[in-house]
């Protein structure tokens, strides 16, 4: 993932000293904390992963009716404090193939 800045044209942010975390939840239960990794602080680049061992245990529903479970990014600037992402869903299905 990037960090832009779309009040500048899309911009990469600089993340520089920052932390960033993020979690998957399904009705307010903790469900996983994600792997964050900056790659590139200077052009605003980061990954988030979860190995399949842990996201194969995830509360997951038939494809006619998929889990929806709530995901953040949050981002812990060094000088502006906290801020974090709008919640974003992720659609949990059951694997077929094993």
């Amino acid at each position: 993932m990037t960090l832009t800045n779309p009040d500048n044209n899309g911009t990469p942010v600089d993340i520089t000293g920052w932390t960033i975390a993020s979690s998957v939840r399904y009705s307010r239960q903790l469900i996983a904390d994600l792997d964050v990794t900056i790659t590139n602080a200077a052009l605003g680049e980061f990954t988030i992963a979860l190995p399949f061992t842990q996201t194969a245990l995830w509360p997951a529903g038939p494809k006619e009716a998929p889990r929806r479970l709530k995901c953040d990014i949050q981002f812990d600037r060094s000088v502006d404090g906290r801020v974090s992402s709008q919640t974003f869903y992720i659609n949990c299905t059951e694997d077929q193939t094993q």
